[in-house]
């Protein structure tokens, strides 16, 4: 390249080889100095010093078809080179990679991710913007083959790397920018918090005093609770709320903002051994100025940072290990899903895009977001609504449920998550648990005096709401989720409430089986499994078979309250707790601080987005579609707001007219409840040929049929093969292997132990996510191998090994079971737990189940009849004013404690 005038321009030419890769650099940028052992025509490489580091910035061309000058290997040897300094690499690499948004792989991708898996490199420009496009033979294609790699080390420093359209409007190629910075890493968030106090810091012992103090001295011990009304009852709450608020401030510290960001994992221990060394450190610098021996200092120092980098490394990993073994089976999205939203910091407010316009200020924008979020209600169009909304008063002529016990309220507070965000009063879940160990029966009579007077306080009808950017969004002023913080006493109270609404639904047989979402006992696995086993049987039967996805537009938010209630009345639901609902959704608040501006407004319809009682309203709602009556030969499904419909008939016209009728019955019903369905998202897929040419209408528009949908997860294909399914489960546990990397490094760290367990709680069980339904297709040669060269990705990253050890070499040294033994296990354990039937056990021998919700006892006559004793904490072998009972058990290889359980004769029916 010739020189340019004002530019320092770095190129290292080779004999018979044309210069593809440089670095152009300002001289203000600093003093670089370009690296020639590294260098070649090819790969440019150069190096600045930031702080008590190196970095390392490289450039890379690599032809498309063949890399006749082995530039990857020279990258690869260049970024084992360097490992212990900060790394940038771009280029132009003509690979193909999920990883880094494209549509499929080439051989060429998958070697470039094998090296930075291998180096500890993260990609930088993932998305779906093309970096390379042209036109030929009358066609346009595009690619993403340009580049930007960072270490882990220096990955947090880099934002805003994006691909700029318009920079070189003459090359095939778009330029990638990305901004690096070099001095202030952690960038403050301005985030309104609920959070008030550092309640993993709080002394219980003294909150407890301390709550005993002010509420003997408030009087409030004294006030008969059963005899309070609506408006007493709302004072009586706020001063129990303030005594807890001043119990809180005496036993815990109170969170400030700016507070300086230590680990989680921090400990006393890791900041007396930071002092030392620290300490040491300022020895060694004043013995020098002295012109003192050196020797026993430097050698006490070495010794205290191994020390101090050892214990690190161990605190680390085994909070890590904490933090992971919460990701199982069952909440394998919720904790996933809340490591992988996108690391970008928070933008600050600004005003946002509504269809075609844009708000003008905070106050357009605060209200536009709340309109948005928790639509009004729209007028009556057709006698039902106006019947239902007629019957809106009409209370259910049913008898009152039983008082709410002890029992319930300790349990339902104890399972409250303390890491979820309080409501506006400050108070997280540990704090009003604490509250309810030391005073049970004051918590139960206030939930009691609710209950007898149909009373919902004011106070906990406030949601806060906090606005979340969806990540990927290509616009970044259009906002489109959001979370509700609530009180958590007044989850408390939905929770009990709702319990008895489950439990009277269940028991009068009024919760539908085909509703999969939001019960207990169930699972994606059974709703995929029912609906495959349709299709089959339908399919031996020679019959032609369809099915529909539907999906209803904003579907919680739009959940209108005369339904609900009409259906509350059909389940029977208890007098009192009807009344309670009754009260629960009248005035409810939503509360949104955007941008310094305040913004109220009370709902009218929907079901509360982060409540504990939203999912079986909703799911109420929705048992009356599920009832209907539809054609012979359809068969509908639920799975919360996830409907499946699937139809099948002898011949194509029939199966056409059936599925049309289905259709329009369903769309019937969601208008008579102001529930719209989305054609646009609605999809259909055809199990048999001949189905494939049904032309199928909704709402006067043909719905398009497809080869395969995505159903709860799992990628159904029209020959139930899940070929791509795997592919694609496959490229995502790649992603979200990347980003765990990632968001862990400046938490934990990276090291093969932190790899290890992301591999085993986080990616395998992405992997075997329903596999159930899907695990059999992975005895096929072409899915093992798809398994295999993934499998390999990660191996490598956890050994940081050469990309020229070879698989199985490599599995072993990482001690992974190979991907295709593993989903066969989960496959084989899914079916025996749905089935019940296994081979490894003796026909007269059965596998224990769970027993069915419509057998359990009330919920207020279930009574606590274990106790669990700490080490250090059990009972005296001998107690006069005690009847011990003496148990036996067998000896166990663990010897963490003993169970015992107890069979009682008879059981209260009520």
């Amino acid at each position: 390249m010739k020189s340019i005038q004002g530019l320092d321009i770095y190129q290292f030419p080779t004999s018979n080889n044309k210069v593809k890769a440089c670095i152009i650099a300002k001289p203000k940028c600093g003093a670089l100095l370009g690296i020639t052992q590294f260098s070649f025509s090819n790969l440019c490489v150069v190096q600045i010093t930031v702080g008590s580091k190196k970095l390392y910035i490289a450039s890379a061309y690599i032809e498309p078809r063949c890399d006749e000058l082995a530039t990857l290997e020279r990258v690869d040897a260049f970024l084992k080179a360097t490992s212990d300094s900060h790394r940038i690499l771009c280029g132009d690499f003509n690979g193909w990679h999920p990883l880094w948004g494209s549509a499929t792989s080439n051989p060429r991708g998958r070697d470039v991710a094998e090296i930075m898996f291998g180096n500890d490199m993260y990609i930088c420009n993932a998305g779906s913007t093309p970096t390379f496009e042209t036109v030929t033979h009358g066609r346009n294609r595009t690619s993403i083959i340009d580049l930007i790699f960072a270490s882990g080390s220096i990955y947090e420093n880099i934002s805003r790397c994006q691909v700029n359209l318009e920079a070189c409007p003459l090359s095939q190629h778009n330029a990638v920018e990305m901004v690096l910075n070099l001095y202030n890493t952690n960038l403050s968030n301005n985030n309104t918090s609920t959070y008030q106090y550092k309640s993993n810091k709080a002394n219980w012992a003294e909150f407890k005093s301390a709550l005993d103090t002010h509420l003997c001295n408030s009087g409030c011990l004294d006030v008969n609770i059963s005899t309070l009304g609506a408006n007493e009852l709302e004072d009586f709450i706020t001063k129990t709320t303030d005594i807890i608020h001043e119990a809180c401030r005496a036993s815990m510290p109170v969170r400030k903002s700016g507070a300086k960001y230590k680990p989680i994992w921090w400990t006393e221990k890791l900041e007396n051994y930071k002092k030392e060394v620290i300490n040491l450190h300022h020895k060694i610098h004043q013995a020098k100025k002295r012109g003192l021996p050196l020797d026993q200092l430097i050698k006490e120092r070495q010794e205290k940072k191994k020390e101090y980098a050892e214990e690190l490394r161990r605190t680390s990993t085994n909070n890590f290990k904490e933090f992971c073994q919460r990701q199982d089976k069952e909440n394998v999205w919720s904790l996933t899903n809340r490591l992988l939203k996108e690391t970008k910091r928070s933008r600050p407010p600004s005003t946002l895009q509504i269809g075609n316009t844009y708000t003008d200020n905070e106050e357009e924008t605060s209200k536009a977001l709340l309109n948005q979020f928790y639509p009004d209600d729209t007028p009556d169009s057709i006698p039902r609504h106006e019947e239902l909304r007629k019957d809106y008063n009409i209370f259910s002529n049913t008898d009152n449920d039983l008082p709410f016990s002890e029992e319930e309220i300790l349990e339902h507070i104890q399972s409250m998550n303390p890491k979820r965000a309080p409501g506006v009063d400050n108070l997280t879940a540990d704090i009003c648990t604490q509250f309810a160990l030391a005073y049970p029966k004051l918590l139960t009579n206030i939930m009691n005096r609710c209950l007898s007077l149909q009373y919902f306080p004011r106070q906990w009808k406030i949601a806060y709401v906090k606005i979340i950017p969806k990540p990927n969004k290509n616009n970044p002023n259009d906002l489109s989720a959001f979370r509700p913080m609530v009180f958590v006493f007044g989850k408390l109270l939905e929770k009990s409430f709702i319990a008895r609404v489950k439990y009277q639904a269940t028991r009068n047989g009024k919760m539908c089986e085909r509703q999969f979402g939001f019960k207990e006992q169930t699972n994606t696995t059974a709703a995929i499994s029912s609906a495959i086993e349709i299709v089959k049987k339908a399919k031996q039967n020679n019959q032609q078979v369809v099915a529909v996805s539907l999906d209803i537009k904003a579907a919680f938010d739009n959940a209108w309250w005369p339904a609900l209630f009409q259906r509350l009345r059909h389940i029977q639901c208890p007098r009192n707790i009807f009344g309670l609902i009754h009260d629960y959704v009248k005035d409810r608040q939503v509360t949104l601080d955007y941008a310094g501006y305040q913004t109220t407004k009370t709902m009218s319809r929907g079901c509360v987005q982060g409540s504990t009682c939203g999912p079986t309203l909703w799911n109420i709602i929705l048992d009356e579609l599920l009832e209907i009556q539809l054609p012979p030969g359809c068969h509908i499904q639920a799975f919360a707001d996830d409907f499946l419909l699937i139809v099948h008939a002898q011949d194509v016209n029939k199966l056409q007219l059936t599925t049309n009728s289905a259709l329009n019955k369903i769309l019937q019903w969601g208008h008579s409840v102001k529930l719209t369905f989305s054609w646009e998202k609605t999809q259909a897929i055809a199990f048999t040929a001949q189905a494939k040419t049904a032309k199928l209408k909704m709402n006067d528009n043909t719905l398009p049929i497809v080869n395969q949908i995505k159903l709860l997860g799992v990628i159904m294909d029209s020959k139930l093969t899940f070929k791509n399914h795997i592919k694609y489960v496959l490229d995502k546990a790649t992603r979200i292997f990347h980003k765990l990397c990632t968001y862990c490094r400046p938490t934990w760290g990276i090291n093969p132990e932190n790899i290890s367990i992301i591999y085993h709680q986080v990616i395998e069980l992405t992997i075997t996510y329903d596999a159930g339904v899907w695990g059999e297709a992975t005895s096929k040669k072409c899915c093992k191998k798809l398994l295999e060269r993934t499998q390999r990705l990660f191996a490598l990253k956890a050994i940081q090994a050469f990309r020229t050890v070879s698989t199985a070499a490599v599995l072993a040294l990482t001690q992974f079971t190979p991907l295709d033994l593993k989903i066969k296990e989960v496959h084989q354990l899914e079916n025996i737990r749905s089935s019940g039937i296994t081979q490894y056990l003796p026909e007269d021998i059965t596998l224990e189940k769970p027993t069915p919700p419509q057998y359990l006892i009330h919920p207020a006559c279930r009574i606590k009849i274990f106790k669990n004793f700490s080490p250090g904490n059990e009972p005296p072998y001998s107690d006069p004013n005690q009847t011990l009972t003496n148990i036996y058990t067998d000896d166990v290889l663990e010897r963490r404690g003993f169970l015992y359980t107890l069979s009682c004769g008879e059981l209260y029916d009520l």
